[in-house]
């Protein structure tokens, strides 16, 4: 899923340069929080860097990258649309679930979208989290994924558009130089 989170963090480079872009990873805790940039050049080379390993232990902190994503002090600022996208393939510890739904309930009641995009096998609650936070969740993976990543980050309404612009930019990226 790295190179289709880059390519959303281009998209959403070209088509909003004044969009702010996160990152928190996660497996049983948070491995990697970058504030939110408009920098898009420091988050590519942030991802980039990003090793993902481990695998196959499930459950995984899912809550606690929730936790801190939804944290202040990410870089959030009063105003802005504030769409999170949770990216996984694991559910969350059993005995998190209750208290980190609860905590997405409360941040869609305070003007946040949570939604949910399950790379794995379909094991994963991310549609209950996206149900709590107001969101939509969706399983994918291909070249798919970043198209529906854009419709989540900014909104349903583009969808027709965003469709358009993901098909224009791979016909250009096919072409031999």
């Amino acid at each position: 899923a790295k190179a289709q989170v880059l390519d959303l963090c281009e998209y959403l480079h070209l088509l909003v340069p004044k969009y702010k872009v996160g990152l928190v990873t996660y497996d049983d805790g948070v491995q990697v929080k970058f504030p939110l940039t408009q920098d898009y050049p420091s988050l590519k080379k942030r991802l980039e860097g990003v090793k993902a390993v481990g695998g196959g232990d499930e459950p995984e902190g899912v809550d606690k990258a929730i936790d801190a994503a939804l944290n202040e002090k990410i870089g959030w600022s009063r105003g802005a649309r504030k769409v999170l996208i949770l990216i996984g393939d694991a559910p969350a510890h059993p005995p998190d679930v209750p208290a980190m739904l609860e905590r997405v309930e409360k941040a869609a009641n305070e003007g946040w979208v949570v939604n949910g995009i399950d790379v794995g096998k379909g094991r994963s609650q991310f549609s209950s989290i996206a149900k709590a936070g107001k969101g939509i969740a969706v399983s994918a993976g291909g070249p798919e994924l970043v198209q529906q990543m854009l419709i989540l980050s900014l909104g349903d309404e583009h969808r027709k558009a965003l469709e358009g612009f993901v098909d224009v930019i791979r016909k250009v990226r096919e072409k031999p130089a």
